[in-house]
């Protein structure tokens, strides 16, 4: 019955049933609302959980306590999500959490620990992802990965050995 919209005054949710709206935004009086009001995308997990993508960071947004988690850039930890400009936030069937990124690569959330494994591109590896700006990903039925870059083609991320095949803008894909 919910429909939320990503705004760039924050985030709203409207139930058609109640004709009830909530609005979630920014309050600096309060450290648990979100931290920003520019939202580019939300997406809910198997769990409930929405993860809105904005330019500063990647934000879990418990909607019970209406209190919101957020992930930033530390450049003094390898964990972190090193990059905050976010895409796109996409669940896999086995609940494996990928985060994109505008320039920082993919990134595979542990959700427990709040922790990032990253995945860029590296001119030294023609495995490795083809670009850094990260704009989609997809989980085939043969359980590989599709990702999206912003003009540096299309990458198949074989699902265990995590290494990329990559399909060129002048690359025709069979």
């Amino acid at each position: 019955d919910d429909v939320w919209f990503c705004t760039d005054i924050g985030v709203f949710r409207k139930n058609y049933r109640t004709g009830n709206t909530t609005h979630y935004q920014n309050d600096p009086a309060d450290p648990k609302s979100l931290q920003t009001n520019l939202i580019y995308d939300i997406f809910k997990d198997k769990d409930g959980i929405f993860w809105l993508s904005t330019p500063q960071g990647l934000l879990r947004l418990d909607q019970k306590t209406k209190s919101s988690t957020q992930y930033r850039y530390n450049p003094n930890d390898d964990s972190s999500i090193s990059w905050d400009d976010i895409s796109e936030v996409y669940q896999d069937s086995e609940s494996n959490l990928f985060v994109c990124t505008y320039g920082g690569g993919l990134k595979l959330m542990d959700t427990k620990n709040g922790t990032f494994l990253s995945f860029r591109h590296d001119d030294e590896d023609s495995t490795s992802l083809s670009g850094n700006i990260i704009t989609s990903i997809l989980e085939d039925q043969s359980k590989d990965y599709w990702v999206g870059t912003w003009t540096a083609g299309i990458n198949r991320m074989d699902r265990k050995t995590r290494k990329c095949k990559r399909y060129l803008p002048e690359i025709t894909i069979s």
